[in-house]
């Protein structure tokens, strides 16, 4: 089972609590996706650290992973690693809920 760039994209906005414009409509892979976010989750760096470390833990990413994704002294650098963080922890509740839903079906 894969995980498109839109249904991710539809994930995000939702867990995230976006506006559906925060993000663009049309994402043509996850790397650019992950660039959007990165954008977005380095004003957060910035501008509201304590809001985006709720989020983290809203979405349950790793919190030793954060602190790693943390390390580097370059604010782009960091906002494109909790991008990822958060697109790979996103990927992964997105499959768990998929591979159940197929086990409902076959009952």
């Amino acid at each position: 089972m894969s995980t498109t760039p839109s249904e991710l994209r539809i994930h995000i906005i939702k867990d995230l609590k976006l506006k559906q414009r925060a993000l663009p409509a049309k994402i043509s892979d996850t790397r650019e996706l992950e660039l959007k976010l990165a954008q977005l989750i380095e004003a957060l760096l910035k501008d509201n650290l304590p809001e985006l470390m709720q989020i983290l833990y809203r979405i349950d990413v790793d919190e030793q992973k954060v602190k790693k994704a943390l390390i580097t002294p370059f604010s782009e650098e960091a906002a494109e690693n909790i991008a990822r963080l958060i697109i790979q922890r996103l990927i992964q509740k997105i499959e768990i809920r998929k591979r159940y839903s197929n086990l409902d079906q076959s009952f």
